[in-house]
């Protein structure tokens, strides 16, 4: 059974296309600009959270970055760059689930990528599960 927030991002890519919504970039230049700056090598393994059908995951398979995980509670906005990357898309690891519910492996990203998950949080709760997903640590 999905959750009210779940249901809310399904909507909202049924009903709109990806460069409807506001948070598009059609070219997020300084998020590569900082994950270039951070100094990780193209193998290590990157998470961007939230992405669902954003093109940082196609810029970074540009780039050759080769780790790369999604993660976004939509299975809609997934299955939108999923479908763009086409063949690609076997290269990128996708999970479909809400951030503040899930446990990631330990260890398991050398970068955490997030343009504005978090900044939908308006919750205080949701936003302490999403301290204790990302960090390990209560809040």
């Amino acid at each position: 059974m999905s959750s009210p927030r779940q249901q809310h991002w399904e909507n909202v890519y049924s009903t709109r296309q990806a460069d409807e919504v506001s948070w598009f970039q059609d070219d997020p230049t300084l998020s590569l600009d900082l994950i270039a700056r951070s100094g990780i090598s193209a193998n290590a393994p990157i998470i961007d959270i939230g992405g669902g059908a954003s093109v940082l995951i196609d810029r970074l398979l540009d780039a050759g970055h080769s780790a790369l995980t999604v993660l976004d509670i939509s299975h809609v906005g997934l299955t939108v760059a999923q479908k763009r990357l086409g063949d690609h898309a076997g290269r990128v690891t996708w999970i479909a689930q809400d951030v503040t519910a899930w446990h990631p492996p330990q260890d398991a990203f050398a970068l955490w990528h997030d343009r504005a998950v978090f900044h939908f949080l308006v919750e205080a709760a949701d936003r302490a599960a999403y301290v204790r997903v990302c960090f390990g640590v209560q809040v």
